[in-house]
């Protein structure tokens, strides 16, 4: 588990009547989705991620290899899992891209404080192309929630492609727990 003083993401919460912050813990390891469907195959294992003073953000340092073709339309799913008394129901985090590669560079996308800084700026990504990024702050964000978003979550990313004429499903799963701090 990422210590909470590596947290990857804050969360300032200013809609109710006291000010409350919450951190996301997140478990360091991505896992598959489900046994038949094989995790993106995208090379993270060279970024490294390192808390800024105070704990409120971080910088990320490192490559990432794309370890397959990723050409247009590339659809995305994200989907979330909340514990709630010992079950796993659907969550309240959920968007679908019908073709990522059209907001991949938007500045009103969540993912642009990272996109930004890629030194290609469209698909197609091709197998083998490395994105270096030096030092990219993953800042807080203020978003108005209810205290009750507290607790332990599953949070889900699928693509699906073609690749060699085929269409290809991926995806992957992170664990976390967001935590009032």
């Amino acid at each position: 588990m990422l210590a909470l003083a590596q947290v990857a993401l804050v969360f300032a919460f200013f809609g109710c009547p006291s000010e409350a912050t919450f951190a996301i813990e997140l478990n360091d390891d991505f896992d598959q989705c489900a046994p038949d469907v094989p995790l993106i195959t995208l090379n993270v294992s060279g970024l490294e991620f390192s808390p800024i003073e105070g704990g409120t953000s971080m910088h990320i340092s490192g490559s990432m290899v794309f370890m397959e073709d990723y050409v247009a339309p590339v659809r995305l799913n994200l989907w979330s899992l909340r514990l709630e008394r010992g079950t796993w129901v659907p969550g309240s985090i959920e968007r679908t891209e019908m073709n990522m590669c059209g907001k991949l560079m938007s500045p009103l996308e969540p993912w642009f404080f990272f996109t930004r800084h890629f030194r290609q700026k469209r698909c197609p990504f091709k197998a083998g192309h490395v994105e270096t990024l030096s030092n990219i702050e993953v800042g807080s964000f203020g978003l108005e929630l209810p205290a009750s978003f507290a607790g332990d979550w599953k949070f889900f990313m699928e693509l699906e492609r073609h690749l060699n004429g085929h269409l290809v499903k991926q995806c992957l799963s992170m664990s976390a727990s967001i935590v009032e701090v």
